[in-house]
């Protein structure tokens, strides 16, 4: 579910009536104008409206920009129906052109998931269309000016105030959406999501649930790179050995001192529709402070350091430290130092992963719920103000979930339809409980202008009666699979 979702529908509505109020204002004033334009500069308006009018269309399919494409789809098509119908002045023929080409654009952009390039495509046309009508705006300001002087000026005014008026008006409603577009237009780069969790926090048995899920309905398949200093026991973290062990019963063991495993799924759906999901697994407290992670200055140090031992063009460090294949590369070129600084380059990859990844995936152990005990609150209290400084800190052009593994230890819900109601009952219930919690109450509230999602999945569903509910002995997945809905 979407945290604090009455608000966010409470500003779409405003960005729609406020794009249609000011574009029936802009009809009002427009009777009052009183000058022709080259037919060609009408083909360019027409064109560049009816496309920046269907690129509004594409944002609206992303929660980042949906209320920038409402209030574009709201502000334009009024306008291009009156000036084609009611008072014909665009050129029919162009108007089609530009909804063409914009539909194009933004179903590339949306099977792709990059969201963010299509918002900077529909930025750029809007300041290209602003500045136009600007100077149309101008141009029809100043014909009909008695002479260019400040006499002159004020005799258009008294002989035409309204037209004057209305003139200064759309101008600076002009300026206005302008203004806008650059501070509030914003995608999503959505073909990217990154999972994050601290230890125990129930990664791995996640990992193989969403692998599952990837597998039999995405056209599924993993990318994996282990890191162990001991090189014989990196076939230990595989995939393919998890779920060889849960086949047989056996719960997967925890993580050793000195390994890291980076998985990335690589998914498809309806056959063009791809997506990374990656997940770092780690143990112990191989990465250190946990802040370090969202600190750009450490994180250009730490680059600088790593690029100096490698031998490596910082800039090409810097570019691709978030790739799992380069460092794969480097892996089999440097394997012995990158084993020494593995500490500094998971932490510079999960920072990198933070940085470009469109999803952000921040997963809250469960049994830390279950327990409710002094010592389990405070550590859900230290774990949401840090996830609070992370969705601060990579702002509002992300979308972020929040996600509750081990759900079956907080309630039983065996026998329950992960698609039920009781089920999102649960999930809602378990969302009330934490808001007792201050800094989670913090990540509500920037929920309003921030896409943040909340959901209680759980692997373990079927065993929720066993004597000991903290193994896992297969995987039974429960709600998981709004979690790979969410990445795609």
């Amino acid at each position: 579910m979407r945290i604090n979702e009455k608000k966010v529908i409470k500003w779409e509505k405003i960005a729609i009536l406020s794009g249609l109020g000011l574009s029936l204002l802009l009809i009002l004033l427009s009777r009052l104008f009183e000058a022709s334009y080259h037919p060609f500069v009408v083909i360019i308006l027409a064109f560049l409206s009816a496309t920046t009018m269907m690129c509004g269309a594409g944002l609206v399919l992303d929660d980042n920009s949906k209320r920038c494409g409402g209030f574009i789809l709201s502000f334009l098509i009024p306008l291009l129906l009156y000036f084609t119908i009611v008072k014909p002045f665009f050129i029919f023929e162009a108007i089609i052109v530009g909804i063409i080409v914009g539909s194009i654009v933004s179903f590339k952009f949306f099977i792709e998931k990059r969201f963010d390039l299509l918002s900077d495509i529909t930025r750029n046309l809007i300041r290209i269309l602003s500045v136009l009508v600007i100077i149309c705006l101008f141009y029809g300001f100043l014909v009909n000016f008695p002479d260019l002087s400040i006499s002159g000026l004020i005799d258009y005014y008294n002989l035409k105030k309204a037209s004057f008026i209305s003139y200064i008006i759309s101008i600076l409603v002009v300026l206005a959406i302008f203004a806008g577009s650059l501070r509030y237009l914003k995608g999503t780069k959505a073909s990217e999501v990154f999972m994050f969790g601290q230890r125990r926090s129930g990664k791995t048995y996640l990992l193989l649930a969403l692998y599952h899920q990837f597998v039999k309905f995405y056209e599924g398949n993993p990318e994996q790179l282990i890191f162990c200093r001991k090189g014989d026991d990196e076939k230990k973290y595989l995939i393919a050995h998890f779920e060889g062990l849960v086949s047989k019963g056996e719960n997967i063991p925890f993580n050793e001192e000195d390994m890291v495993a980076i998985y990335t799924l690589l998914g498809t759906q309806w056959g063009f529709k791809s997506i990374q999901f990656t997940i770092v697994d780690y143990a112990g407290e191989i990465i250190g402070d946990l802040k370090s992670k969202i600190n750009e200055k450490l994180f250009e140090e730490k680059i600088y350091d790593i690029s100096t031992q490698l031998n490596l063009e910082p800039t090409i460090l810097n570019e691709k430290i978030g790739d799992i294949q380069f460092l794969a590369s480097l892996k089999e070129k440097y394997s012995e130092l990158l084993a020494s600084n593995i500490e500094d380059v998971t932490k510079c990859f999960i920072f990198k992963r933070l940085r470009d990844s469109g999803k952000i995936i921040l997963l809250v152990d469960g049994e830390l719920i279950a327990k409710k005990t002094p010592d389990s609150i405070q550590k859900l209290n230290l774990l949401f103000g840090y996830y609070l400084d992370i969705i601060k800190y990579f702002g509002p052009d992300k979308k972020y979930a929040l996600i509750v593994t081990k759900t079956d230890l907080i309630q039983n819900i065996a026998g329950i339809p992960e698609k039920s109601e009781t089920a999102a009952q649960i999930e809602k219930d378990i969302f009330n409980e934490l808001r007792a919690i201050v800094p989670f109450l913090a990540i509500e509230s920037l929920a309003g202008y921030i896409p943040i999602y909340f959901f209680a999945v759980s692997v373990n569903s079927i065993h929720s009666e066993s004597p000991d509910k903290t193994k896992v002995r297969s995987i039974f997945p429960w709600r998981v699979d709004e979690l790979a809905k969410f990445g795609f």
